[in-house]
Parts: C-alpha cells; structure tokens; sequence
C-alpha cells in the first residue's frame, strides 16, 4: 500500500473505531483473525497492512474498499462525517449503532421476548405467547416473523466466525427449516432440556447439526431424537 492509500485507510479506520462502543475493535480483530495490537497498529499509520487484510477490515464496518478509502480521504482534507456524501451514504452497521426512534417508527418495528436457553427448550414443547414475566427483557427487532417470535443471547464459541457470544438471535418457531438454515433445537426427549444453536444439514435420508466453529465438528442426528424449537431469522447486535 502506498501512502496515498496508507493515510486515508489508517483515517478512516480511526474515525470508525473511534465513533463505536469500545471493544468493537476487539471485535472486528477476531472476526478478521488479526490480533488487536495489530489492528491499532493500522488504525495510526504505523502498519500498512496487506490487501486481504484492509478489505476484510472496510467490509466489516460495512463499507465497500474503495468507499472507506475515499471516507478517510475526506476526513483528511477537514471534511467532517456528515458532510460526506449525505445521510443516504450510512452503511447498515451505523445505521444499527445510530438508528434514532424516529428511523426505527417507519419500519415494521415490533418487540419480542429475550428469553433463557431453558425457556426455549420449554417452548418446544408447548409455544405461547410470551408474558411479561417471561422474558428477561423484550427488544425490538423488524425481522419477519409469526407472533410467537423470541430472542436469544449467544453463549460460546460453537457458531463462530459467523455469530459470536454476547450477541443477540431472532427466533422464529413458526418457520420451516431448510437445508442450511440456522436452528434452535432440543436434543433428546427431555421436555426441560436446554435448546441448543446449530446449523441443520439435510442431505438423502440423513440429517446433521454443524457447528460453525470446525472445532466442534458435525454430528450425525439421524437416528437421535431432537425437536426443532425454531429458525434463526436475524442477528441483533448493540453497539452503545
């Protein structure tokens, strides 16, 4: 990278590390599999990085290479955010970490229940609509979905790089699951066991629940017996 690259991207990454809650770095660090320090390091100049690398970076904030480019190339030349490019250029990722009230009231804004990993599994036995006491909080979300509707809170590191502990999943047990969708099940006939998060995989006459994580690896549910309490529609993720 030339430093006609090398200063807007180290501006540009500044303004959005910055501008975020603090530990989305962190984040974005272990999403790319590039360690923190490294990521400071390009965040003030002191490291240009390879390609792979600063493509990986823009596209995780939510911008296109060339635009995060051209963001810190503004910001250079004493051009603040907003005046660049108009309210209409704002990536999903800002639009989650800045979306006011106003925003959110001309979507299909509704609320659903953030509910314990034992209530799902309850709720694949018997679905009711959730009462207030039922849900340790109730978020919002413009998923989708049937009435029933409820939210998740990742635990481990099972489905990473694509969902990560701490963040929030939109369950919907009205969906049909298809090959490679995300689901929710109950392994076993035990109606107070824990639901658990998995990739479903259905290939002839077998069936499969995949981990993301290769660590963890695929298991054969073909002859075990599971119910499935619900398909995964959207990840909710909160930035401040």
């Amino acid at each position: 990278m030339n430093k006609y690259e090398n200063e807007p991207f180290a501006k540009a990454l500044s303004h959005v590390m910055n501008s975020r809650k603090w530990g989305t770095g962190a984040k974005c660090a272990k999403k790319i599999r590039i360690s923190s320090g490294y990521l400071s390091e390009l965040k003030v100049g002191k490291k240009e990085g390879g390609e792979k690398h600063r493509r990986a970076i823009a596209e995780y904030w939510g911008y296109p290479y060339d635009d995060f480019l051209a963001l810190g190339q503004h910001l250079l030349d004493g051009g603040s955010y907003e005046s660049w490019r108009g309210a209409e250029s704002l990536t999903p990722r800002e639009i989650l970490a800045t979306t006011s009230n106003t925003l959110l009231a001309t979507q299909s804004l509704k609320k659903v229940p953030l509910i314990s990993w034992v209530k799902a599994g309850e709720f694949c036995e018997t679905i009711d609509s959730c009462q207030p006491n039922d849900a340790d909080e109730w978020i919002h979300t413009t998923a989708n979905t049937g009435e029933n509707a409820y939210a998740l809170t990742i635990k481990g590191d099972s489905m990473e790089t694509e969902f990560y502990e701490g963040e929030r999943i939109i369950v919907d047990p009205s969906r049909q699951p298809e090959n490679g969708s995300y689901v929710i099940v109950r392994i076993g006939e035990g109606k107070s066991s824990e639901a658990t998060f998995k990739k479903i995989i259905y290939d002839g006459d077998k069936v499969y629940l995949k981990a993301e994580n290769p660590e963890y690896g695929m298991r054969d549910m073909t002859d075990t017996p599971f119910v499935i309490c619900g398909v995964v529609v959207e990840k909710n993720k909160t930035y401040v």
